[in-house]
């Protein structure tokens, strides 16, 4: 009989004893930064668009601080995160943190500086205050979950048109074509892999499909244009990205 093998859901602060070298570095520099700087940093992240994709946090923090600390926070943020879901609580998340911090600082007493009593406070206050500012890129993140969860995903979408030949009785001549097109469609299965689909249409499917197309595309026109009205907005994700003809 083979091993069991269990399989736990649960940050891998918890199941990690150590930060990494790169890891504790960051946290040094959190410690050392001015307050200035966290408090701009975190106006920003206060005043951006409702939602914000982590790729453009970098950015955003430009706009006020230097790009070493808007390179620091984007880091911090996308790690923090890393630990983030339903189960996650950073009341809990956050004290653990801290004590490993502290296990660095009595078991690397040859490393740079150990954290003082003073840093620690510190770095705990400025997680807690980033990680309640982040709302914006929580919005983006559940955006992406209702996109992935609304429908399996068109992967690719081909028309082949081409002619069927019909036979004479003898099978030696050809007596006519028959116009043919065929849909092959390539979707996300449930298991993420790709599935592929072949569908026959007449002539008739084709107009179909052109049509409604078309409504399809004055319908989602009408949703944007009563968004904009509402002052609502539209998160960007894989199922809202504009068309060659709007970008």
């Amino acid at each position: 009989m083979g091993d069991h093998v269990i399989y736990l859901r649960t940050p891998r602060l918890l199941l990690s004893g150590t930060l990494s070298d790169e890891e504790i570095e960051d946290f040094r520099e959190l410690a050392s930064v001015s307050d200035e700087l966290i408090q701009s940093a975190m106006q920003l992240l206060s005043d951006a668009p409702r939602y914000l994709r982590p790729s453009d946090l970098e950015n955003l923090f430009l706009r006020a601080i230097a790009l070493k600390e808007a390179q620091l926070l984007a880091r911090l943020i996308d790690w923090l995160r890393s630990f983030q879901g339903d189960d996650i609580d950073f009341g809990v998340t956050i004290p653990r943190i801290i004590e490993r911090l502290k296990g660095h600082q009595s078991t690397d007493a040859e490393a740079k500086p150990a954290f003082t009593a003073t840093a620690l406070e510190v770095i705990r206050v400025r997680i807690q205050e980033i990680a309640s500012s982040w709302g914006c890129l929580d919005r983006q993140k559940k955006a992406e979950t209702v996109a992935k969860a609304t429908g399996r995903r068109l992967q690719s979408l081909h028309l082949v048109c081409d002619f069927r030949p019909i036979f004479d009785s003898e099978r030696t001549e050809i007596d006519g074509f028959l116009p043919v097109t065929t849909m092959h469609i390539v979707f996300e299965g449930a298991d993420g892999l790709p599935n592929g689909l072949d569908v026959i249409l007449s002539e008739k499917d084709v107009e179909f499909l052109a049509e409604h197309a078309e409504f399809a595309k004055s319908k989602l026109a009408a949703l944007k244009r009563a968004a904009n009205r509402l002052n609502t907005p539209i998160p960007s994700t894989d199922l809202t990205k504009p068309s060659i003809e709007e970008q």
